[in-house]
């Protein structure tokens, strides 16, 4: 590909989520930061790398993409903030999923299941 876009960095992201090579998708996305010939990660490109971040239990990178988030004024929609509630959950900070869930405006069926799980749990 000549001159890649954030819309190849995002389509190749999300497809090595897919085939569950999260280490790779995590990889691409450090080469985006890093080199990615000055285009900056958008809403779609931090859903890939939390989702993979999940699957990985990698929550060190995941607080790196909120700080990215925040400090780019990237507004988390119900998909963003499901990710990331989702990143959350399966590293095992319930406490920070809660967190999210709270401070979420609109819920997901996915968040509010996740919600009546946890209160099932108690």
């Amino acid at each position: 590909m000549p001159r890649r876009n954030v819309v190849s960095w995002n389509t190749i992201l999300v497809l090595f989520v897919r085939i569950k090579d999260n280490v790779e998708c995590l990889r691409l996305y450090e080469m985006m930061m890093d080199n990615g010939d000055g285009l900056k990660p958008n809403k779609e490109s931090t859903m890939s790398v939390l989702t993979a971040c999940g699957h990985s239990g990698r929550i060190d990178i995941g607080k790196q993409i909120l700080s990215y988030v925040t400090s780019n004024r990237i507004k988390p929609d119900m998909l963003l903030s499901t990710a990331l509630l989702i990143m959350y959950a399966k590293c095992g900070a319930m406490d920070m999923a809660r967190e999210v869930f709270d401070e979420m405006e609109e819920r997901s069926t996915v968040a509010r299941e996740w919600r009546e799980s946890r209160r099932d749990a108690s």
